[in-house]
C-alpha cells in the first residue's frame, strides 16, 4: 500500500479516536463564536446540529481514509438546515457553523501529524492531501445543504 494512503488512514484513525473530546471542545467553541445558534430554544435544532457536526467530521475522515465522497446530503444536515429555517436563523449563520467545524477539525490534525514524525517533504504532502479532502468535503456539503 502506498505510504501516503497509509498516512492518510493513520491521520483519520487518530483524529477519529479523539472524536468525543473534539465534540466537547467544538461545542464550547461554537457557543462562544456563534451564540445566536444556541439562543434558539428549539430542541430539534440543537439535536440536528449535534448530529450534523458529527456527520461532517465523520464524512471528512471517511474520505480522508479512502472512502468515496458522498454525492448526496446526509439527512442530519438537511434536518439542521430545515430546523434553522423554522427558527428563522439565516443560512449565513449555519454556514458559519460549517466553517467552524472545518477549522476545528483541521486543528485536530496538527498534533496527530506531529505524532507521526514524518520527514518534512512527506509531512507537506500529507498536509496538502488533508487540506484538499477537507475543503472539498465541507464545500460539497455546504453547497448541498444550501
Amino acid at each position: 500500500m502506498d505510504a501516503l494512503v497509509q498516512q492518510r488512514r493513520a491521520v483519520a484513525a487518530a483524529v477519529r479516536a479523539r472524536r468525543d473530546d473534539f465534540g466537547a471542545r467544538f461545542s464550547r467553541r461554537l457557543r462562544e463564536a456563534v451564540p445566536e445558534y444556541y439562543a434558539v430554544d428549539e430542541t430539534d435544532l440543537q439535536e440536528a446540529g449535534w448530529s450534523a457536526m458529527y456527520v461532517l467530521v465523520d464524512g471528512a475522515l471517511d474520505v480522508l481514509a479512502g472512502a468515496t465522497p458522498p454525492t448526496t446530503l446526509d439527512r442530519s444536515l438537511a434536518d439542521e438546515a430545515a430546523a434553522a429555517a423554522r427558527s428563522n436563523l439565516s443560512w449565513e449563520l449555519i454556514e458559519r457553523t460549517y466553517r467552524l467545524t472545518h477549522q476545528a477539525l483541521w486543528e485536530e490534525v496538527f498534533p496527530v501529524l506531529a505524532e507521526l514524525r514524518l520527514p518534512r517533504a512527506d509531512q507537506a504532502l500529507l498536509l496538502r492531501q488533508v487540506s484538499d479532502v477537507f475543503f472539498d468535503h465541507f464545500y460539497r456539503q455546504a453547497e448541498a445543504a444550501r
